[in-house]
């Protein structure tokens, strides 16, 4: 597990706190500096994780983010049919829970940044994964893109960040 731990200029910083609690955990922190201007403090954050994993798998999740009852069931019967799968809040493929390959990943930009007026985090990285899935018919399975959606989770919508 990485967790990237972001400057967000806060007077409050629980960083070491959260280490400590975790530091049995096999879990790799990571300390990000406050992102520059133009910069997308998210985008920097998951592509340095990116950078430093190595799984086949990725599975991109956040604080605020609880699976239910039956979820792992739940990931396991769409993984029959679907190679990505995540949580949706309304047509958004919510980043707070998206499981799928590092062959997909690697075939997008790798933008998990805000694009003004247009998408929130992740919304151009979705996009490029829909356009894997709805317009490359040439790829066959296990080649090409399925999304399935995951429903037996909660998501607090940045309570914790926010606390």
């Amino acid at each position: 597990m990485i967790v990237c731990i972001t400057d967000m200029g806060t007077n409050t910083n629980y960083s070491s706190f959260l280490k400590e609690k975790m530091d049995q955990d096999r879990i790799t922190f990571i300390d990000m500096p406050r992102a520059e201007t133009g910069q997308d403090w998210r985008n920097e954050a998951i592509n340095k994780a990116l950078e430093i994993s190595k799984a086949e798998w990725v599975f991109f999740s956040e604080q605020d983010f609880f699976p239910l009852e039956g979820f792992w069931s739940e990931v396991e019967a769409l993984g029959q049919y679907s190679n990505v799968m995540g949580y949706f809040q309304d047509n958004r493929l919510h980043p707070c829970c998206i499981l799928m390959p590092r062959w997909i990943i690697e075939k997008t930009s790798k933008n998990f940044g805000v694009v003004k007026d247009i998408s929130d985090h992740f919304g151009l990285f979705q996009k490029e994964i829909e356009d894997l899935s709805y317009n490359h018919p040439e790829l066959e399975f296990p080649n090409d893109v399925r999304i399935g959606k995951l429903q037996n989770a909660s998501h607090m919508n940045g309570l914790s960040q926010n606390l």
